[in-house]
């Protein structure tokens, strides 16, 4: 399992740790609110997860963000 938060200011911003991680010590915690678990990420995120413990990227729009689904 995965958790992904996302970045309260700049909110195309997402963190995904594994659950039970803390979050990265670079990352202001304050800044950051959880948006949900997975089971599953990307082989990209997966990848940089196991390098540096944790997989930073920008978002771009979701049909479940637009729509409310």
């Amino acid at each position: 399992m995965f958790n992904i938060y996302q970045h309260g200011k700049k909110l195309d911003y997402r963190l995904i740790i594994r659950e039970g991680a803390s979050l990265p010590s670079e990352a202001k915690e304050e800044n950051w609110k959880q948006a949900k678990s997975v089971e599953k990420v990307s082989l990209e995120a997966e990848k940089n997860i196991q390098i540096r413990g944790y997989h930073l990227y920008k978002s771009v729009a979701t049909f479940q963000e637009i729509e409310g689904t």
